[in-house]
């Protein structure tokens, strides 16, 4: 698993850089050809697609060094267990609010650049879609890295408090938290008729337990793991049916001219079980792999090391 996070760090790393030589060579093209020649006009989009680009892909370089930008006031203060567990609190809101931000910029690219009649149209359509693109990408990353980083924290946490051995903890506080949100899902799905929704769910449902026995009873682990993982597909699955569903509602409110008001309660619950979908779905995929997730990311690695030392 490092090697391949090694490998796909590297791929960020070079396109970055590729991106970085860009912006330099048209921002410097553009001021020589503005003395001695003309301007040609698409070199101003390019600059700004080049720009978006590189701040959300360096979001994603950032977010796995954990060198971005996070509200670690009371991290500086605590120290052993506690450390962890504030961090984890970060990085659970962090791959939250990145879920979110995913969901949104999906349907607003799928409604309004795609579905919608009012669209950009020319020339200027291809570097408009691809300026817009980038931002779900770079959130979808974003997402997937702090949930990592959470399952690394909340580990660590769990291994502190059972005195440095290895622990089964938070799996089965996972376990428990993607159960309810799963008992949660039944229930919606029951009273909307949904029936493929709701048998994912509970197929869902039913390898939760199961991967919540056997860490439990720490007995087949390997079995766990991949209960676990079939469940977070599942889950994963059911994300894109929910995504499916909320970017067909809003198409067929943009067609009939009666848009949501974003206050609107059954609006949010759309956007926040998709979102929560993804989160939990990614959880599970990842949570056999909480141990190792300490290994990967450097910061949490080093925290990690530190205390262990203490």
């Amino acid at each position: 698993m490092k090697k391949v996070v090694e490998w796909i760090r590297r791929i960020e790393k070079y396109f970055l850089a590729f991106l970085v030589f860009g912006i330099s060579f048209f921002s410097i093209g553009q001021i020589l050809l503005r003395r001695f020649f003309r301007v040609p006009l698409w070199m101003d989009s390019c600059i700004n697609l080049l720009v978006v680009w590189t701040a959300f892909i360096a979001a994603g370089v950032v977010t796995y060094e954990a060198s971005h930008i996070k509200i670690d006031i009371i991290g500086r203060f605590v120290k052993g267990v506690w450390k962890k567990v504030v961090y984890g609190f970060i990085s659970l809101f962090g791959g939250l609010a990145s879920s979110l931000f995913m969901v949104l910029f999906v349907v607003y690219l799928t409604v309004i650049e795609y579905l919608s009649k009012v669209s950009v149209q020319g020339a200027d359509a291809l570097i408009h879609t691809l300026l817009l693109v980038v931002i779900p990408w770079g959130f979808f990353v974003m997402a997937i890295r702090m949930i990592n980083m959470m399952c690394a924290d909340f580990y660590d946490a769990t291994i502190f408090i059972r005195k440095k051995t290895e622990s089964s903890m938070f799996k089965i506080l996972s376990v428990i938290i993607v159960a309810i949100f799963l008992v949660i899902n039944i229930l919606i799905y029951i009273s909307s008729n949904n029936i493929l929704c709701l048998i994912l769910s509970i197929c869902a449902l039913l390898l939760t337990v199961i991967f919540g026995l056997m860490s439990a009873m720490k007995k087949n682990l390997k079995v766990s793991a991949v209960i676990s993982t079939a469940c977070g597909v599942v889950i994963l699955a059911l994300f894109v049916m929910q995504m499916f569903e909320i970017i067909n509602v809003n198409y067929q409110a943009k067609v009939t001219r009666e848009m949501f008001d974003l206050t609107d309660a059954t609006l949010n619950a759309m956007y926040i079980l998709p979102t929560l979908s993804f989160f939990l779905g990614w959880l599970s995929v990842v949570l056999p792999f909480a141990g190792k997730m300490r290994l990967i990311y450097p910061e949490i690695a080093e925290v990690a090391n530190k205390e262990i030392e203490k």
